[in-house]
Parts: C-alpha cells; structure tokens; sequence
C-alpha cells in the first residue's frame, strides 16, 4: 500500500470517527421524565431505547475504527484476520474498517445466522 493510499484511508477512518465521537453527545435522549400517560410513558421508553441501541452501535463502529487505524500502524491493514488473504480493495472502499475479506464475512454471517436459529428453535422449546 503506498503512502498516498494510507493517508487517504486514514483521512477517511479519522473523519468518521469524528463523527461518530459528535454523535455521543446525544445521550440527553437516554433521560425519561415520567409523564402522566402511560402512552406517553411508552413512548418515552421507546425513544430511549432507540438512543440506547444508536450510542452502542456508535461505539463499536469507535472501537472497530481505532482497531483499523492501529492495524494501519502495524502495516497488517487489508489483511483479513482469518484467512489471513488480502481484503479486496472495492471492500475497503466502501467498509475501511473490516477485518475480514468477503469469503470470510459470508461465512461468519452463515455461522451467525445458524446460531440465532438455533437459538429461536431453543426458545420455543422451552416456552412449550
């Protein structure tokens, strides 16, 4: 990777997470003030919830971005980090910070969605 490509993705890792570090200021929303309609009330815990899920979703893409600009520093970036073969380029472009190539991203999402229907068939066992 020549310097010039480092640098851009680098701009572009950094860029984002300025963003994401602007968007954790929002955490006003995770406050409820009880209303006296339990419709309101519902509604309220809705929002924060929702704000919940944003702010945690925000600092794992942090926690992704940091991993990526140190892997950047190692020199192991583009490198994916189970089959250890080159990530391909147009992936980077579009997820700078993922760690692992196509191939391997297929199959992780595989084993995911294996184990949530594991999971749910587990769950309706023992609501039975």
């Amino acid at each position: 990777m020549t310097n010039v490509e480092t640098r851009s993705i680098r701009n572009k890792l950094e860029a984002r997470q300025r963003e994401l570090i602007a968007g954790l200021d929002k955490r006003e929303d995770l406050y409820i003030e009880r209303q006296a309609d339990s419709i309101d009330d519902t509604i309220s815990a809705s929002t924060r919830d929702f704000a919940v899920m944003q702010l945690n979703r925000n600092a794992r893409s942090l926690r992704e971005i940091k991993a990526a600009l140190e892997r950047l520093e190692e020199g192991t970036y583009g490198t994916c980090a189970e089959c250890e073969d080159t990530i391909g380029p147009k992936r980077l472009a579009a997820i700078p910070w993922a760690t692992l190539c196509v191939h391997c991203q297929e199959s992780a999402d595989q084993r995911r969605e294996f184990r949530k229907g594991e999971q749910f068939v587990d769950d309706l066992v023992l609501a039975a």
